[in-house]
């Protein structure tokens, strides 16, 4: 372990299992958790002290809060996904908020972007994860579909599309047609 890892163990070895569960599922975010005050319940609703794991990730400096969104420096990220990989509950919870979340959007395309720009990095993680793995479905096609609504992010979108139906191999032909 480099110094780094080694400080970064010292403060994984102060949390409590729910705290360190909290951890992993942060380190899986590359934009943390956006406007954590609200979203992290709807998020990650079957996890148990929220309140006191956010306090005592931020006691250890594992995480930061800023303007409103936990984050988490990327050597600590890097650290933590190597050695507590999120599990699938929790993946599951993030990807139907992330599912809700899109649907919920406003149709103005400056307002979309602008709520949607705090989260997009999350979104194409989980939507890029399904995409590599074929294990995605309609609500997966429909996420991107909202998504390619919004200009900003059609190189994000398209390396979504591509993987979709590059390992697409269940996909209808009616799902292929509607994503190329």
């Amino acid at each position: 372990l480099t110094s780094v890892e080694y400080s970064i163990q010292i403060s994984v070895n102060l949390l409590d299992e729910d705290a360190c569960n909290l951890l992993s599922i942060i380190s899986f975010l590359p934009n943390g958790i956006p406007m954590w005050a609200s979203n992290l319940d709807k998020m990650l609703p079957n996890l148990k002290k929220l309140d006191a794991s956010v306090t005592d990730l931020l006691d250890c400096s594992l995480i930061s809060s800023y303007e409103g969104n936990m984050q988490m420096l990327a050597p600590t990220r890097e650290f933590i996904q190597s050695k507590y990989p999120i599990k699938i509950n929790e993946l599951i919870s993030l990807e139907s908020f992330y599912f809700d979340w899109l649907k919920g959007l406003h149709n103005n395309k400056r307002e979309m972007q602008e709520e949607t720009q705090q989260h997009i990095m999350n979104i194409v993680k989980i939507l890029n994860l399904h995409g590599h793995s074929k294990s995605f479905t309609g609500q997966h096609i429909e996420a991107v579909n909202i998504l390619f609504r919004i200009t900003k992010f059609y190189p994000l979108v398209i390396e979504v599309i591509n993987n979709i139906l590059m390992n697409g191999q269940k996909l209808s032909t009616n799902e292929r047609r509607e994503l190329q």
